[in-house]
């Protein structure tokens, strides 16, 4: 059962100044609404332990200085545009992978062994493959200036 208290009463007196906006108390509120941009926070995006898109970490900001360092590290105000950032960097990488894919059906026997054992051991995604360097073989140096501009 509610309470009802009479404007009149030193309660809702009290409580009329306390208000933002008109209620019951008061028509008229007692300290009025200020916007007030800081404390903020911050959002960045990522994968959960289920490799699902979600928010992972969050960070309270008290000043724009501090904002602006926070969005060059990657945070964001809104929510959705940090997960709409993860949902890019995942298009990005799986772009990068199926180019790399492709290249290696087009590579020759020997060099297709290779990077699909490099794929294996990663188990993931891998938007670029390490090179090996070639081995010389012994014998066959490598052509100096000097022996180019004697023939």
């Amino acid at each position: 059962m509610p309470i009802l208290h009479s404007p009149e009463s030193a309660y809702a007196q009290e409580a009329a100044k306390w208000e933002m906006f008109p209620n019951q108390y008061s028509p008229t509120p007692g300290r009025p609404f200020v916007q007030q941009d800081y404390p903020k926070m911050l959002h960045m995006g990522g994968h959960d332990v289920n490799g699902r898109r979600a928010i992972t970490h969050h960070v309270v900001v008290g000043s724009p200085r501090e904002e602006q360092e926070q969005i060059a590290r990657g945070y964001f105000v809104r929510q959705e545009d940090a997960i709409a950032r993860v949902e890019q960097q995942d298009l990005e990488i799986a772009t990068a992978a199926a180019e790399e894919n492709f290249r290696v059906q087009r590579m020759g026997e020997l060099a297709r062994r290779e990077a699909t054992a490099v794929i294996d051991a990663a188990g993931e995604h891998l938007p670029t493959i390490p090179e090996t360097p070639i081995r010389r073989v012994a014998g066959w140096p490598r052509k100096t200036a000097a022996a180019v501009a004697q023939e």
